[in-house]
């Protein structure tokens, strides 16, 4: 898997969290997260959630 992209609001590099029922991608440092996903199949939701959070942040990444 290739690296997510950084926080759009403080640029630090974000972690995806799943706790066992949801799944998302979270930064570290600020707290600012994407979408939560409930899904039984965590492949499924590691999937969603990147997807969520990539779309959060433009290639320069500035938020949208």
């Amino acid at each position: 898997m290739e690296e997510l992209k950084r926080c759009p609001f403080c640029g630090m590099w974000p972690k995806y969290v799943f706790n066992g029922t949801e799944g998302f991608v979270e930064c570290g440092l600020c707290g600012a997260r994407g979408p939560k996903f409930h899904i039984s199949d965590e492949i499924c939701v590691k999937d969603s959630a990147i997807e969520a959070w990539e779309k959060r942040v433009k290639e320069d990444g500035k938020s949208d």
